[in-house]
């Protein structure tokens, strides 16, 4: 953790869960969705994101050699400090890499000169390219050649991610499920490397949860836990949930992530599964490729889970930054909120009718405040 101290990093007393399942009709999630307010001056956490895909044209690839930083395109950068000073509620992302190619372009941009350092980077292979990595060396030491040449100056320490398991997906060319034995000894491999650099991991887990319980009670035993491990876009099972948070070890150190993006196509389970996590152990994501639909994203699914926990606006930004900023570190709420806008208190105006328009139309209807 950066600069935020342990208490600045304790959430506040988590409140208790309404009941599960959904009985109220009149509170689903597509009623949220359909009147996000267009805020302005919150304090967001988009924690998964690949956004360097829009950052940076395609056309565009850094010189591989890591052992000296990356030549700067001033104009480039100029663009992409642009795009981030436009944001409005969002004050960190989070960078997941996949292979090869995003790895160097995100280790571009982690020596991107932004004073705010609202960037943070993670290294990592998705288990999509565990076995069709476009490199002559395996992902161990790959993903260590890039956490090592990381920028040490950086306040904001990287991240293992996205890595993960998938049960499911299939190569778009073959049609054929994914390698499951490369997939595993991928993961395998990047989760030892994040125990001995002590790293955070975020984890992308299809149909693999259960396993992924497995693993950990085994990490448990041989003393190899993670710092702290983020399932992203979670879609797993309540009951699964249950049976990872009655272990005192994983309420400590695992997050859950929900994105509105990939989450909301089944709102009945987004709902169960944001009443069944802990308050303490539930953080938000974009989880989008394109940078124009971060805000958009963001305020959707911080929308809905304020909402279903039952938060004020106020208390919801403070309990997802400290959840945050445990797992990924950064600045201290009470730093982050007296440097935001309005010391970071939102001003609220009426739904967006068309949440498309939500990341251009910033116009304050009423002024009010929501606290």
């Amino acid at each position: 953790m950066s600069s935020a101290t342990e208490k600045d990093a304790q959430a506040p007393k988590p409140t208790q869960p309404l009941p599960c399942p959904v009985t109220h009709p009149a509170f689903t999630i597509k009623s949220i969705l359909a009147a996000v307010p267009a805020y302005t001056s919150l304090v967001l956490y988009d924690t998964h994101s690949h956004i360097d895909e829009s950052l940076l044209p395609s056309s565009f690839q850094p010189v591989t050699d890591v052992s000296k930083p990356p030549t700067r395109d001033v104009t480039r950068d100029e663009r992409v400090l642009t795009v981030l000073n436009g944001w409005k509620n969002v004050r960190k992302v989070n960078l997941m890499s996949s292979n090869d190619t995003s790895m160097r372009r995100n280790r571009y941009l982690a020596y991107l000169p932004d004073p705010s350092n609202r960037l943070v980077i993670g290294y990592g292979v998705h288990p999509w390219y565990a076995a069709r990595l476009e490199t002559t060396v395996d992902a161990k030491t790959l993903v260590s050649q890039y956490l090592d040449s990381h920028p040490h100056d950086h306040s904001e320490h990287p991240f293992m991610g996205e890595i993960g398991l998938d049960k499911v997906a299939f190569h778009p060319e073959t049609k054929e499920k994914y390698d499951w034995d490369q997939q595993f000894q991928t993961f395998k491999d990047l989760m030892r490397i994040a125990k001995e650099k002590d790293l955070c991991v975020s984890a992308h887990m299809v149909k693999t949860c259960s396993v992924l319980l497995e693993c950990w009670k085994r990490w448990e035993d041989d003393g190899k836990l993670p710092r702290a491990l983020v399932i992203h876009s979670y879609g797993g099972s309540n009951e699964t949930l249950n049976d990872f948070f009655r272990i005192k070890s994983a309420r400590e150190r695992v997050l859950i992530s929900f994105s509105s993006l990939i989450n909301a196509r089944s709102p009945t389970k987004l709902y169960n599964n944001i009443q069944a996590t802990p308050d303490e152990c539930i953080i938000i994501e974009s989880d989008t490729h394109d940078h124009r639909e971060v805000e958009k994203c963001m305020l959707e699914i911080f929308e809905i889970v304020r909402k279903v926990k039952g938060w004020t606006i106020m208390q919801a930004q403070e309990i997802l930054w400290k959840n945050s900023i445990r797992a990924f570190g950064g600045e201290s709420w009470e730093q982050v909120k007296k440097d935001a806008p309005d010391g970071g208190v939102p001003i609220v105006s009426e739904p967006v009718a068309d949440q498309s328009d939500v990341d251009e139309d910033w116009v304050v209807v009423n002024g009010s405040h929501d606290l």
